[in-house]
């Protein structure tokens, strides 16, 4: 849409045109960039390294994948992790060196990538390399050892696990609300005191190990399932040995990982010292080293077994029966436990029951609630445990497509390389012309780039020499300060204008506006508001920049209350009217508005305050946000006397002009007046 009349000049499309016809006679320039790019990329693509891709996927199961419990546990990021572990990436490495390929750890890490599919819950292993064969090895590879630790670390365990915790959490806490755990405080002495916090103690431990006996239980079903199918001929064998020294370590493991779970119990119970059924001291601090000398006997034992059967994935094999025995090995640690707190717990009863019949009713009570205590504190820890292991556990995979040897290179693409070459050069080309041309055409130097446009300048406002003040108060000049008169006059000729520049009536509400930000209209404003201020005209200025407001900054007050106080009816006009030093001028701030602020800038309460304060004063200025920021801003134009729109040199452009003069179009103002800022004459 055109913005000026049928006779103004175009000074921007003259500039284009003349710039087209400039690149137009260099045409040949540009010919040879476009020649240049398409050898350019006939080059490149025989020179750069065939590479091949392979793609596998796996498909998961929907529940298990999707389940809001874990918040996805089986999501990308844990798949993302997985395949970049060293574990996983050494796996990987033996696959393929057992399959000939001479790869590295990193390279590996580096030839492939993993996406997933949300709706369909379906892993994409994309594998890239300078083979055809090793691609497809490193893809399928993946896909192998994903499948793998899925079986060993099924999420179904950990949802399992995490359900049966949760219940009983809420169960817990319902009991409390229905006022089974009432606070009421002990009358005992201290050994009753500690004789009932010990029986608490061991109860709530024996429930917690309880549950945590259900999590192996449904773990170790789920392990000896996965044996059962992937194995069927070994599933029994495997997991029916004994031997002199397996048996050693075994108990050695066990009794071990019983002292671990009965450690806190013993040490919050204190005086009390279990008793456990075996004669040597076993340290805590030897299970690591225990349970490694436990899968070295299962690792030598199969290898000493099966060393002449070709069994598919032998090493998997003895992940999965180590995975099953350790997990056996809890739930045996877990009822060797619950018996030495059962006997224990049976000694401690005794010690209960000899309190006297009339106090008998009152510790039950307390025991009770230290039991729910304990037993709270025990299994929201569980549960946390079970949530820190969500990143260990992968959705269950239902089934995985390998990927095939591709048949061909998918890069380079000769084709698309030619053709982008050929695209660089020839972009290159009206570049490297265009920038031969005027860099500047479209900037505004200048009052003739705006002149030709038929807009009248009612001020042309220098650069202010160094240590010109920013408020251009002339009847309040600090000790010292002398405000140039080049400075002082434009808002002379800006105040005359207002008063006279319409025959019919004085100017008196202003818009003043910009096309961008920075152009200097905040402080412009600030300033002719001062100016008619000094002249003994009742002036309002009023900042309805709703995206960085300035006018609190300018005069050194606050920004509350503010405008949007009074449109949005917290506060009532005369008390967002702030004084300034100068008693002719009153300042209205602004604040940051996060919703839509162009609905409330053209809302009817805002028309009401304009007429409002049109009243009170003799001029009103507006002191508006840049109109490319919020273009309906414009409309505030339509209820004001005056636009005046600041133009700021080597800043604004003339397509910025054009721009914003459409806007102010579209909102029905179709005449304005410019400010010239800090452009020559």
């Amino acid at each position: 849409m055109k913005i000026f009349d049928k006779n103004a000049k175009l000074p921007v499309e003259g500039k284009i045109k003349k710039r087209i016809e400039l690149i137009l006679e260099k045409k040949k320039k540009i010919l040879t960039f476009l020649v240049l790019g398409l050898l350019l990329g006939a080059v490149v693509s025989l020179l750069l390294p065939k590479k091949y891709r392979a793609t596998a996927s796996i498909l998961l199961d929907f529940k298990s994948y999707n389940n809001t419990l874990l918040k996805n546990s089986g999501n990308l990021n844990n798949f993302t992790e997985l395949i970049n572990t060293p574990e996983l990436l050494n796996k990987e490495k033996k696959i393929l060196d057992d399959k000939g390929f001479d790869i590295t750890v990193s390279e590996i890490s580096e030839a492939q990538e993993i996406t997933l599919d949300n709706l369909q819950s379906t892993i994409t292993i994309t594998a890239i390399s300078n083979n055809a064969k090793k691609t497809a090895a490193i893809a399928n590879a993946t896909a192998k050892l994903i499948q793998e630790k899925s079986v060993l670390n099924n999420n179904s365990v950990l949802l399992n696990g995490l359900t049966v915790v949760k219940n009983r959490i809420n169960l817990l806490n319902k009991n409390i609300s229905n006022g089974l755990n009432k606070n009421e405080s002990s009358v005992f002495d201290n050994n009753t005191e500690r004789l009932l916090n010990q029986i608490a103690e061991f109860e709530s431990e024996l429930e917690d190990i309880e549950i945590e006996n259900q999590f192996y239980g449904y773990k170790l079903n789920e392990l000896k399932e996965e044996l059962k199918n992937l194995y069927p001929a070994y599933s029994e064998i495997v997991l029916n040995f004994s031997d002199e020294k397996f048996v050693e370590d075994k108990t050695k493991l066990v009794r071990i990982i019983v002292k671990n779970y009965l450690a806190d119990s013993e040490k919050q119970a204190r005086i009390i010292r279990i008793v456990y059924p075996w004669q040597n001291n076993y340290n805590i601090s030897d299970l690591a080293s225990a349970t490694s000398i436990f899968n070295k006997d299962i690792e030598n034992y199969l290898d000493d077994k099966f060393k002449n059967d070709d069994i598919n994935n032998f090493e998997f094999l003895k992940n999965l029966v180590q995975t099953i025995y350790l997990t056996q090995n809890n739930i045996t640690a877990i009822d060797i436990s619950k018996n030495i707190i059962f006997t224990t717990l049976t000694n401690l009863e005794n010690e209960f029951n000899k309190i006297s019949y009339n106090r008998i009713d009152r510790a039950r009570t307390i025991r009770t609630n230290k039991f729910n205590k304990s037993l709270s504190v025990k299994l929201n820890l569980q549960q946390q445990k079970l949530l820190n292991k969500k990143n260990e556990y992968f959705a269950k995979v239902n089934s995985v497509n390998n990927a095939l040897t591709p048949e061909s290179y998918f890069s380079p693409n000769i084709i698309l390389n030619i053709l982008l070459g050929g695209l660089l050069g020839l972009i290159i080309g009206i570049i490297t012309v265009a920038s031969s041309t005027t860099e500047k055409l479209d900037e505004i130097n200048s009052a003739d780039d705006i002149i030709d446009f038929g807009y009248k300048i009612v001020a042309r406002i220098p650069t202010f020499p160094i240590g010109t003040p920013v408020l251009l108060d002339t009847k309040n000049e600090s000790e010292g300060t002398t405000i140039p008169k080049e400075v002082i006059a434009p808002f002379d000729n800006i105040e005359t204008f207002l008063r006279y520049g319409n025959l019919d009536k004085k100017l008196k509400t202003v818009f003043v506006t910009s096309g961008k930000d920075e152009e200097g209209k905040s402080l412009i404003a600030s300033n002719i508001a001062l100016t008619l201020a000094n002249k003994g005209n009742k002036v309002l200025i009023v900042d309805t920049d709703v995206l960085a407001p300035q006018q609190h900054k300018n005069f050194n007050i606050k920004s509350t209350p503010s405008l949007a106080h009074y449109l949005f009816r917290e506060k009532k006009l005369n008390e967002i009217i702030n004084n300034s030093y100068n008693p002719n001028l009153d300042i209205i701030t602004s604040i940051e508005i996060p919703q839509e602020p162009s609905v409330i800038l053209s809302s009817d309460r805002m028309k009401n305050f304009m007429d409002e304060v049109n009243e009170s004063y003799d001029f009103v200025i507006y002191d508006s946000c840049s109109l490319s920021a919020i273009n309906e801003v414009a409309i505030l134009a339509a209820n004001t006397n005056e636009t005046l729109l600041v133009i700021r040199g080597g800043k604004s452009k003339i397509s910025d002009v054009i721009e914003t003069a459409n806007i102010l179009k579209q909102n029905g103002i179709s005449k304005f007046n410019v400010i010239l800022n800090e452009i020559k004459a």
